[in-house]
């Protein structure tokens, strides 16, 4: 399971945690040892794909699909609880999908990992 830390940055309609403020994304990431920043790109991309995945499902076919998908989800640190308290919206998924890109690409450009991490970039805009 992903500590309270690492599950700080699973703010998004998901989680229903309140999202840190931009400046605290790299000081938070730096914090974090390397092995959770890896889990935290791992989980944020798979969050992203799934939630764009979703979304061409019509509402009362999402829960469903999603079931499908906890497996896969569990195994990768997030809360089954949280997962079936999701409530699979399109304005649930944009937040949820923009939330995990923007964490991502954070990762990716390597925030957190030393001097020079720059702030975290914006969300992606809804579609």
């Amino acid at each position: 399971m992903i500590d309270d830390a690492a599950l700080a940055f699973g703010a998004n309609a998901l989680t229903g945690r309140a999202t840190p403020a931009a400046g605290d994304w790299r000081e938070r990431l730096a914090g974090l040892a390397p092995d959770v920043r890896a889990r935290l790109g791992r989980q944020a991309e798979m969050l992203t794909a799934i939630g764009r995945g979703l979304a061409p499902y019509p509402y009362e076919e999402r829960r469903a699909v999603l079931s499908h998908m906890t497996p896969a989800l569990v195994a990768s640190g997030i809360p089954a609880g949280e997962i079936g308290a999701f409530d699979p919206t399109d304005a649930n998924l944009r937040a949820a999908t923009a939330s995990a890109a923007a964490l991502g690409r954070l990762i990716s450009a390597g925030a957190g990992a030393g001097a020079g991490a720059g702030p975290a970039p914006p969300a992606e805009p809804p579609p």
